[in-house]
């Protein structure tokens, strides 16, 4: 029985056991499910002139290791290459626009994918539950990431969004604890639910003109109990000019405000206004989290500034255990007494 099953120039079904297969030339699509299972599977090579790849075509052929895919194909269907679990790098074609709902999901061996130019658009669960794919750089062309699309990404350590990305679904970036860094760009508008909530400490710099809200941060910002993710769950140098503030559980607002005087110099006058109203209120609560995590460029930038009083400091001088940031704080608390004195002898007369 011949291996290939083809009719009109497409093939069917591929029945054959080989460990390496080249797909015969005169093949323009590839139907749904045609490679499904191919257990010994472990390399494939399409000819050029092949133009699509069907939904669920080599979908759990758990030894795949490899695949040559030509830059005639147009379309790739959705699970075209879930739990794929021996596939470790990945050439998509140049003509690709989408990458289709869970093309990848599961490839838990998936470390390297080199994405089109021309790709536009990522669709849902794409790349979820791949914890091996440690770097994903955007090209220019994207306007669309869906939701959950890289869910579960638990090396992903580097993202580079693209300038002209407009959406980021639900839960985009969800339980990402490795990744280290987002740039959020202008062009941001639409947010999904969660879809900064990575799980871990995570660097954001903010570009975008839309605000930020609680919900992007935190999967159960409308519960009305205690939520312990939010105590968990950080953000560390983040420069997040635009937010809606009030829209922060009050955990989280302490968080916002400490990096807001991490990164205070780079801040405009505009966001100055949004949060320097309400470190008075809270300096309790923000010099506990400031002394237990030393986040000491915060609190200089706060002392600096004059939104952090020495005379709050008293309590905590014994737990500053670094000698150059502790002679910092004795240094301005006596700066204080000083004024203080100076105020008092100026009463006298």
């Amino acid at each position: 029985m011949n291996e290939f099953e083809i009719k009109n120039g497409e093939l069917v079904a591929y029945h054959g056991h080989k460990k390496h297969v080249i797909v015969p030339s005169g093949i323009e699509s590839v139907q749904d499910f045609a490679f499904y299972g191919s257990n010994d599977l472990e390399s494939v090579t399409f000819l050029d002139g092949v133009m699509r790849i069907g939904n669920l075509a080599f979908y759990q052929c758990a030894k795949l290791k490899e695949v040559i895919l030509p830059d005639s194909i147009q379309a790739i269907g959705g699970n075209a290459f879930a739990r794929c679990s021996a596939l470790e790098k990945v050439r998509l074609p140049q003509n690709l626009q989408t990458i289709s709902r869970s093309l990848f999901y599961f490839c838990t061996s998936l470390k390297e994918v080199v994405l089109p130019l021309t790709l536009r658009h990522i669709e849902h669960n794409a790349f979820a539950s791949c914890p091996s794919l440690s770097a994903i750089d955007l090209p220019d062309e994207v306007r669309q990431i869906d939701h959950e699309a890289f869910r579960d990404c638990t090396s992903l350590k580097h993202v580079t969004l693209n300038q002209k990305l407009g959406k980021l679904g639900d839960k985009v970036f969800f339980n990402c604890p490795q990744l280290e860094k987002l740039v959020l760009p202008e062009s941001l508008q639409t947010f999904g639910e969660a879809c900064l909530q990575t799980g871990g400490t995570l660097t954001l710099i903010s570009h975008c003109m839309a605000k930020l809200i609680g919900k992007y941060f935190d999967e159960f910002y409308n519960y009305n109990a205690l939520n312990p993710r939010e105590h968990v769950y950080e953000l560390v140098n983040s420069f997040i000019p635009s937010l809606d503030y009030d829209q922060f559980k009050p955990a989280s607002r302490n968080i916002l405000l400490i990096n807001f005087l991490e990164t205070y110099p780079d801040h405009p006058a505009s966001s100055r206004a949004i949060y320097e109203p309400h470190i008075a209120s809270h300096h309790d609560d923000i010099l506990e989290r400031l002394v237990k995590e030393e986040r000491f460029t915060a609190l200089n930038h706060g002392l600096e500034a004059g939104l952090i009083q020495p005379s709050w400091l008293e309590p905590y001088f014994d737990r500053i255990t670094d000698r150059e940031e502790k002679a910092k704080m004795l240094s301005y608390q006596k700066q204080d007494t000083l004024a203080a004195f100076e105020d008092d002898l100026s009463n006298l007369f």
